[in-house]
C-alpha cells in the first residue's frame, strides 16, 4: 500500500513538461529562390546558405538570395 501512495504522488507530483514547439519557414520562387526543386543545401564556414536547383547554384544571406547560373 505505501509503494502505492509513493507512486501516485510522485505522478501527482510531477510538473508537467511540454515538448518544443519548431517554426518552419518555406521558400520558394516568390523568395527569391531561381526554382522550386531544391536538390543539395550547404552552409559555408561563412553562414551562407547554399541551394542547389534546376536554374543553378543560389547563396542565400539570410535577407536574399543571389544566383549564379
Amino acid at each position: 500500500m505505501r509503494y502505492l501512495i509513493t507512486i501516485f504522488l510522485l505522478v501527482l507530483l510531477t510538473p508537467s513538461v511540454q515538448a518544443q514547439i519548431y517554426k518552419f519557414k518555406t521558400y520558394n520562387t516568390s523568395s527569391g529562390l531561381p526554382n522550386n526543386a531544391v536538390y543539395y543545401i550547404l552552409q559555408d564556414s561563412k553562414g551562407y546558405m547554399w541551394f542547389a536547383t534546376n536554374e543553378g547554384v543560389c547563396r542565400y544571406d539570410g535577407a536574399k538570395y543571389q544566383s549564379f547560373n
